[in-house]
């Protein structure tokens, strides 16, 4: 991949408990839902996206994007070692106006709003506090300076699913496809679509609900996500 230019934020979400269900499979599932959350959250919260045609409950499989090019977020590196780690690009402008720092305060918001969603983990109410703060950001036109400081503000966190959940054992079982009829692949979006720029907050959030499940459950109920690669651990 060619490296791109300027870069000033490179995000990282690492699983260091993906090793316990670790196999090709699981590795698409992960890559493809932190893909599905992103697409979802940029469509909520980035204007431009209201006649996107969103499922009514559960979101299939998806082979393409649903958002423009400029808006979507490339992978700059996979670890395959443990724990797995995966970095981003979110690239700067190198023009401080005009259409190329229009571009990167959209993907920049974009990837501001999806890191608290999925730091909001399974917490229905902080995913819908995730997007209207996204939302809110997009509509005051959020200057680069200050995307970019949001971004690299973003300390590395862990997030850990409650016990309770059961997600992590739902997710082990699903690795035996002898034992169950229904896995990631094969979740069906719902029959009766809805335009996007119809729904509430509330009503993106409760989309995403399968899908941060499943991502959570495959990654062993534990990640770490920081705003850029460089960021060490806070000293405690």
């Amino acid at each position: 991949m060619a490296e791109m230019a300027n870069p000033i934020a490179a995000p990282l979400v690492r699983f260091p408990r993906f090793a316990n269900l670790g196999d090709l499979n699981s590795l698409s599932i992960i890559v493809q839902d932190l893909s599905t959350i992103y697409d979802v959250t940029a469509i909520a919260v980035l204007p431009g996206y209201e006649r996107v045609q969103m499922p009514a409950t559960r979101i299939g499989p998806r082979r393409y994007s649903p958002l423009r090019s400029q808006d979507r977020l490339p992978i700059k590196s996979i670890s395959l070692a443990s724990p797995l780690e995966i970095v981003f690009w979110v690239a700067s402008s190198s023009a401080t106006l005009g259409v190329a720092a229009r571009g990167f305060n959209r993907v920049a918001l974009a990837v501001k709003a999806w890191m608290d969603v999925l730091v909001a983990n399974v917490d229905l109410q902080q995913r819908k506090q995730a997007l209207d703060q996204g939302r809110a950001m997009a509509s005051q036109q959020v200057l680069e300076a200050q995307l970019r400081n949001a971004l690299l503000r973003q300390q590395l966190q862990q997030i850990t699913v409650p016990s309770e959940h059961g997600l992590v054992v739902r997710a082990d079982d699903e690795i035996d496809f002898s034992s169950s009829e229904i896995n990631a692949g094969q979740t069906h979006a719902g029959t009766h679509p809805r335009w996007a720029g119809t729904m509430s907050n509330e009503e993106f959030a409760e989309l995403l609900h399968d899908t941060v499940d499943r991502l959570f459950g495959y990654a062993g109920g534990e990640l770490e996500i920081a705003g850029d690669e460089g960021i060490q651990p806070e000293s405690l």
